[in-house]
Formats: C-alpha cells, structure tokens, sequence
C-alpha cells in the first residue's frame, strides 16, 4: 500500500547573503515577499521509499547536493541515491556555491539541518494514500525566448529574449512546454495530504526586485494551500529556452511581483480544474532508478581565448558589440542586447573555462552527469540536473510508457544550460560556451536517451 507524508521548511536566507545570480547583475535582498521554501514529499510502498524535494533556489551544484543527499539520509536512514532534490530556479533566492564569498557554507550549513529536520517530519507524517493525477494545458504564461533572425551573413541567427518582431525576424526556434500536470494524494477518508505540481517555465518575474522571493511558485502553492489545506512541491520542467515573457511588440509588462501573483493564481486555478478532471493513479508501487553518464566538456578555441584576453582590455565604447560577437562566437547576438557588462561576463567565463581545463591534470575533462527515474504507481518522474532545453522534455514525456511523466530540470546538481542541436548552430545566450554552458553538444541527447531507458526499466 502506498503511503505518503508532506512537510515544508523555511530557507530564507539572512539580508547579508547575496542572491543567486551568476556573476553579474547582483543584488542585495531588502526584504521578503515569498519566503523561499524547501517542499517536501516522502511516499513508501513498504518495500521502496524516495524523498522527493522542492527547494526555491537558484541552483545547487553536484557537490553541494552530494552534501544534502548524506545530510538528509544520516539522520533519516534514507539511501542518498533516492532522495531528488530539485530546484524552483527561482532567479530571488540563494545559490548554493560553496566558494562563492558571502555564501556558501553557512547557508549549506544551515540548509543541511533544515533539510534532515523536513525530511525527518514527512517521514513521520507518513499515511496510507490514493493518488489523483490531472494534466491541462496552461497557455499564456510561458514562452520560447529564443527568436530567430536574419543575420548581415544571410544566416539564421538567435538573440535571447530579442523581440518577435522587426525586419529581420524570422520566426521563433522551438515549441512552448503548455502542460500542467498535480498529483494530489489523499488518506482513506478523502483528506488532502499533499501533492506535486509540474510546469515548465524560467522564474524571472522577480528578477530587478530587492527581495527574497519564491517568484510564481509563491503565489501557486499559497492558492493550492488555500484549496486542499495542504503542501504542494512545486517540480520545474523541461525550461532552459522558456521564459514568462513573450516578446510581443506592444505587450505590457511581464514581470514584476504583480504579475507573479497573477501567474501564480491562474496555475493554480489550472491545477485545481485538472485534478477536478483527474484520474486515480494504479498502486503497483514505487521503483527508483539512476544511472550517471559521463559527458565531457566542450574546449574554447585559442581564437575564442585570444579574442576573449583582447576584449577585457578595451574600452567598451569602442567596441562594435555585434562584430566583436561575429569574431569571438560566429553569431551578432549573445542576449539580444548585447551590453557590454554581459559580453564581459561571458568574455570572463570563456577565459575561467580555459584555465580551468588547461590546469586539470587530464587531456579531457568528464563531468558525471546523473539522472533519476522515480515511478509511483504509475505516474514517473524523469530529472536532469541542468537548465534543459523544452525539446527534449517534450519528447521524454511523449516517449515515456508511463501514463504521466513529469519532466524534472535542476535536479541533483546544475552542469549548465543544455540546448538541441539547432540550438547550437543559432547561438545565443544558452548555446555560449562559458561556465553555464560547457558540455559537448551531444550532452542533451544523451540525458534524453537515457531518461528513456530508465523509464522503461520502471515498467
């Protein structure tokens, strides 16, 4: 018989820790609008148990979510390999860098204990459970934010988050990923005891504002509370090209803590109306599966680090930013705004990654990439531990023999943005070679492939 238990904890930092963007663009928290969360849920079949988390951060680096897993399992007894732990990504909370001055230690300190004391409480909280499983399409909140445009070369070319519209658009490179899909388990007499909530969608609405922030999975989860009395874990998917802003000419803002809110209600309601027409999910048990492939890292050219050392030496306003991007990446566009403080930032991260593989005592560099497969009943849950581009979370959920397959980036660490193929000969932000993006091209057909393998292991 499947049991499931549910808790949530508080991790909001304190004002001193800066949050978790990269390295540029830092801000400093005045104040808390959604108190960033850990999401816990914990379901048994007697035989099998997996804790599965939901933590609103940033990232947290394979090494730093080694630390977790073995928190978490030595005052829980749970085997660390089936523990997930995810992040919301939300773009207002902590990064978990463990080098990073300001943050670090103490806060993973501090997350270590909060996590072991979540965890312990939804072990305990463990009841006897039915699931109720709904899927819905969830239109307008979340967009494909790589426009394709015709390039001075003839070529195609994307600029992140450029505008759908101008003289040389083209059109948009990829799909949007409109799928909602809860769970929500019940005890025997009907009571809520919590649930999972699948979308796939970058937060940044909360991005300029000085505040701790949960960013729409604050507002999302609040209304479900409200509905069922009960916890929910938010679990972003398939999102690395996805964001809630369209790029429509003329649109009005798509941002900020207002439009959070709405974006949060109105999933919120999806979610409601796609349990209300959901399914009862089969008991036929748990099962956890993870297999970690080894993938190694792309290498810059001596061309791309020549150009990188000249283009910190110069002044930026004598800089063509689009012939500069021409030069070092064979694209005019990096965002598609292409401010000198972000040419720098990728400029500094090219040059990080040189010295960081030139220094490693091995001709090629591999990076151990793990994922996960966990099957409840039957509804699966596939992780990635990167910013994954949409395609192949599509593909995953529409190639998986389980009923229902919740895509799941983030989880298990963070090895950077992975796009598709097309994405790579356009270009852009997410395809650029630098920290966030340095696995071969190959990285996102692997993880796909096997995802898919697993999948059919749970059967």
């Amino acid at each position: 018989m499947l049991k499931a238990g549910f808790a949530e904890i508080d991790i909001t930092p304190t004002m001193d820790v800066p949050m978790g963007r990269l390295f540029i663009n830092v801000l400093r928290p005045e104040r808390v609008r959604w108190p960033p969360t850990g999401r816990i849920a914990v379901f048994s079949d007697g035989a099998s148990i997996t804790a599965i988390i939901g933590l609103d951060l940033g990232i947290v680096v394979k090494p730093s979510n080694d630390e977790l897993r073995a928190a978490i399992a030595a005052k829980t007894g749970l085997n660390p390999t089936d523990i997930m732990i995810a992040c919301t990504h939300t773009h207002n909370g902590p990064a978990v860098w463990a080098w990073r001055p300001g943050e670090g230690v103490e806060y993973l300190d501090f997350l270590k204990q909060q996590l072991a004391d979540g965890v312990a409480e939804a072990l305990e909280a463990l009841t006897a459970g039915e699931l109720t499983v709904g899927s819905i399409a969830a239109p307008g909140w979340c967009y494909n934010r790589r426009p394709v445009y015709r390039g001075r070369d003839g070529k195609e070319h994307v600029g992140t988050h450029g505008p759908r519209g101008g003289e040389d658009f083209l059109r948009m490179e990829g799909p949007e990923d409109k799928e909602l899909q809860a769970v929500l388990c019940r005890d025997g007499s009907g009571r809520p005891l919590g649930g999972l909530i699948n979308f796939a969608c970058h937060p940044t609405n909360t991005y300029n504002v000085p505040a701790w922030s949960a960013d729409f999975i604050g507002p999302l989860v609040e209304s479900l509370r409200k509905e069922y009395g009960c916890p929910f874990v938010f679990l972003n998917g398939a999102c690395g090209n996805l964001s809630q802003v369209s790029g429509i000419p003329g649109r009005g803002r798509e941002g900020g803590e207002e439009h959070a809110q709405a974006m949060g209600e109105a999933l919120a309601m999806k979610a409601i109306e796609a349990l209300a027409a959901g399914r009862t999910a089969d008991d036929s048990g748990l099962r956890i599966l993870r297999r970690e492939i080894a993938i190694p890292q792309r290498r810059p050219t001596a061309e791309m680090i020549e150009l990188a050392q000249w283009y910190l030496t110069q002044d930026p306003e004598s800089v063509d930013q689009e012939d500069f991007t021409y030069r070092m990446y064979g694209h005019p566009y990096t965002m598609y705004h292409n401010s000198h403080s972000f040419q720098e930032w990728i400029a500094r991260e090219t040059l990080g990654m040189w010295e960081w593989q030139r220094r490693a005592a091995s001709r090629e560099l591999i990076e151990d990439i793990e994922v996960q497969v966990i099957r409840i009943g039957d509804v699966a849950l596939a992780s990635v531990p990167c910013e994954y581009f949409t395609e192949f979370g599509l593909e995953i959920k529409e190639k998986s023999p389980l009923s229902n397959t919740l895509v799941v980036e983030l989880a298990n660490g963070w090895h950077g943005y992975i796009p598709t193929y097309e994405g790579y000969e356009h270009g852009g932000y997410e395809a650029r070679f630098a920290y966030q993006n340095r696995l071969i091209e190959d990285a996102g057909y692997m993880m796909r492939d096997t995802a898919l393998e697993l999948l059919k292991e749970l059967i």
